[in-house]
């Protein structure tokens, strides 16, 4: 039987993990559907993820999603995922 140390003892530290990964691939979802309406080429979306840390992405995806019908919860949910994660991991950490 597999024993389960870490995983089994800080199942909120797995769950923030769980939570970032979950918001980098809803940011990585709203740039290529960014990318696919050639409203920001690939050199300005990973200049804006790496330089910016991707706070400029909600308000243009918000304006393109409004011009195109889509929905705008996946960048509502990026950022909730990330906050919620982070706090999740800092709460784990509170109680080691």
């Amino acid at each position: 039987m597999i024993e389960c140390e870490k995983a089994c003892h800080h199942p909120i530290a797995v769950l923030g993990l769980v939570l970032i990964g979950a918001s980098g691939a809803l940011f990585i979802h709203t740039q290529f559907k960014m990318t696919r309406t050639a409203s920001v080429s690939s050199y300005k979306s990973l200049k804006y993820t790496s330089g910016r840390f991707g706070k400029d992405v909600p308000p243009n995806y918000f304006q393109i999603a409004r011009k195109h019908r889509w929905a705008t919860w996946p960048a509502y949910l990026m950022w909730l995922c990330l906050f919620a994660g982070i706090i999740m991991l800092l709460i784990d950490l509170l109680f080691l």
